[in-house]
């Protein structure tokens, strides 16, 4: 609009159009400046227009038109199946695309929770290159080669599915086959024809800057045919997410960033001098709390045989409303708060870090009698505990004795 504007409008003065030109009352400009065609200058009052109209076609049976985009998805199918079994070396291929966006959830989350889920990008790179000696740990060949296939993800709070973020997963893609010691020469990625992710002038506008940008000598794009790019990719995509909501809903996730367990011991402030607090001035939190169905603890036994017990918890605690007695001939009264549950035994002497399940026989064990969570450990039918882990439950008995 602003081009037409200016044509039938003087030049600005001073960054502004005249208003004798804006009122159109100037003799140099209008819109008689406008140039016109031919056939939208005429006069005339006859009008030649030119329509499609469809038309119903009588041929014999044996004249077969074939759909062109199945024959090209056919082929550039088998170019790709081509190319990943024939891989030169110094060649690698990588078949791009985005999942649909990942909504974080919880396994206990408040009803507002459900309309403002945070959402993260996950952007899936299936990756064909030759085996690396030092790192896979097998040598490829021109004669004898190995082909590995590898997913690549990157997981990001962007949500916008741009240019920008596809060049930064090329980057990370370039860095990865840095570190492993891959030298790259050509490059052929896949992608599908999605105009904001790969397509659009700025996507192009980047790729004729991939050579300088990663120092490939050769730099190749294919677009798969609209309808037809669904692949490993999609499934690598889905699988993720479905992992993802499995661990958030089974509270089988941890913080990687932690680099040890809570031992649920109750947390005392103490003075500045570090004197030793009095009961007034104690401020303590309940672990027992974060104890949950399915968790794996360490609850403190009086058997000299043991120096703890391993349970897995069935119902959090609880206080019992009447005398109850378990498998085990434990008898607590009425008012008692107790864990419920079943133990875990050791496999052998030789190894007494692995537990088996006692499934068979419920365990009620006091609250109080808690010692350590273990966090890092699936409540499976059979467990492996670290020498860490078991290290820091001997710690916890120690500071309570």
């Amino acid at each position: 609009m602003s081009d037409l504007i200016h044509i039938t409008l003087c030049p600005k003065v001073n960054g502004f159009y005249r208003k004798n030109c804006l009122d159109r009352k100037c003799s140099l400009c209008g819109v008689g400046n406008f140039k016109l065609s031919p056939n939208e200058s005429q006069s005339s009052s006859t009008v030649e227009w030119q329509k499609y109209e469809y038309i119903t076609e009588k041929s014999k049976a044996s004249r077969n038109f074939p759909p062109l985009t199945s024959t090209d998805q056919t082929g550039q199918s088998n170019q790709l199946k081509s190319l990943v079994q024939n891989l030169p070396v110094n060649h690698c291929i990588c078949i791009h695309d985005y999942s649909e966006n990942y909504r974080c959830v919880e396994k206990e989350e408040i009803q507002s929770n459900y309309f403002q889920r945070t959402e993260c990008s996950i952007h899936v790179t299936v990756m064909h290159r030759h085996a690396i000696l030092e790192y896979d740990g097998v040598d490829s060949t021109e004669e004898f080669p190995e082909i590995i296939t590898e997913h690549f993800f990157v997981i990001s709070p962007d949500l916008q599915h741009d240019n920008d973020f596809t060049k930064y997963v090329q980057k990370k893609v370039k860095e990865y086959l840095d570190s492993i010691s891959y030298t790259v020469d050509h490059m052929h990625e896949f992608t599908d024809g999605c105009s904001s992710q790969y397509k659009s002038r700025h996507c192009l506008g980047s790729l004729s800057t991939a050579i300088p940008d990663f120092g490939y000598k050769t730099f190749h794009r294919n677009f798969f045919e609209t309808s037809h790019a669904k692949g490993p990719q999609d499934a690598a995509g889905g699988f993720i997410k479905k992992t993802g909501g499995h661990i958030c809903s089974t509270w089988q996730y941890k913080n990687t960033g932690v680099k040890k367990t809570i031992k649920p011991r109750e947390i005392t402030q103490t003075s500045n001098e570090e004197e030793v607090a009095q009961d007034t001035d104690i401020l303590s939190e309940d672990i027992s709390d974060l104890v949950s169905i399915n968790s794996v603890v360490a609850v403190k036994t009086d058997d000299d045989n043991f120096d703890y017990y391993l349970m897995k918890i069935s119902k959090g605690s609880h206080v019992l409303n009447s005398a109850e007695s378990d498998s085990w001939g434990a008898t607590y009264p009425p008012g008692f708060e107790v864990f419920r549950g079943h133990y875990y035994d050791k496999i052998s002497d030789n190894d007494p870090l692995k537990y088996k399940l006692l499934k068979t026989k419920t365990a009620l064990v006091p609250t109080k009698s808690l010692l350590y969570i273990l966090a890092d450990v699936d409540a499976s039918y059979r467990i492996t505990i670290s020498e860490d882990t078991h290290l820091d439950i001997l710690s916890v008995l120690d500071n309570l004795d």
